[in-house]
């Protein structure tokens, strides 16, 4: 699919002037059937937002290409190639870049209750007010009243945000930086924490009946344990916050 808008801006990235090619797009699916949203792209950013009572989801993307020499910039923008488009049950978005100088974008709002598998070789992902199962990768991951199970394997940018997991829900998280994070209190937690000895875990008591500390490792538990934590953190800090 080719963009159906084009934007030439110049403007400063870091203390280098860059020429930056943009062109936007737009998509719209009716929420009926589509249960999963599939993200895979190899640089850029996901940012998925639920929305109460939404009916369709609404894509919009950005397709970039930059470079010091304008003619390269427009080149990097130029050997894109991205689709969105719905199969079965899935709305699948798809990026690819050809140069460094380059990547596609995307941003979703849609119903909150919808499951997650996104991924992201070189960028961010953010998701708010979800509920499902979900699946995120990336540099960094930011996530906010997250419901569910999770599975979260984060770069430099380290895991920020907050989970709320049911009863008998898994949350992993594997991340080469800070995991700063607040789930429930009170819930029937098996908490596990596996940290770099070089930085600190910080757990704020979510209602634990059993807790176990050794140098770069937590356990907590709580009743019987069905909700699983597994936190696996090296090069940065792990702090757990409970919320109410």
């Amino acid at each position: 699919m080719r963009s159906t808008s084009m934007l030439i801006l110049v403007s400063s990235l870091s203390s280098m002037a860059c020429t930056v090619v943009e062109s936007d797009f737009t998509q719209k699916f009716p929420a009926s059937g589509i249960s999963t949203l599939v993200a895979d792209v190899d640089q850029g950013d996901v940012e998925v937002q639920g929305i109460a009572l939404m009916d369709a989801f609404h894509v919009e993307g950005r397709t970039f290409g930059y470079s010091v020499n304008s003619d390269n910039a427009e080149r990097n923008q130029d050997a894109n190639t991205w689709d969105v488009s719905k199969q079965g049950d899935i709305l699948n978005l798809w990026g690819q870049s050809e140069y460094m100088g380059a990547g596609v974008d995307f941003e979703v709002r849609g119903p909150q209750a919808v499951h997650t598998s996104l991924i992201t070789e070189s960028g961010h992902i953010d998701v708010s007010d979800l509920v499902g199962v979900h699946y995120l990768q990336g540099d960094s991951v930011d996530v906010e009243n997250l419901t569910g199970s999770a599975t979260i394997l984060a770069g430099y940018g380290g895991v920020h945000g907050s989970i709320t997991p049911w009863s008998s829900d898994v949350v992993y998280i594997e991340s080469g930086d800070d995991v700063v994070l607040t789930l429930p209190w009170g819930m029937d937690y098996d908490l596990q924490i596996w940290g770099d000895p070089d930085y600190p875990i910080t757990v704020h008591d979510l209602g634990f009946s059993n807790v176990v500390e050794a140098p770069a490792y937590f356990a907590g538990l709580r009743g019987r344990g069905s909700t699983i934590v597994d936190i696996v953190v090296t090069g940065g800090s792990v702090t757990i916050y409970d919320g109410w």
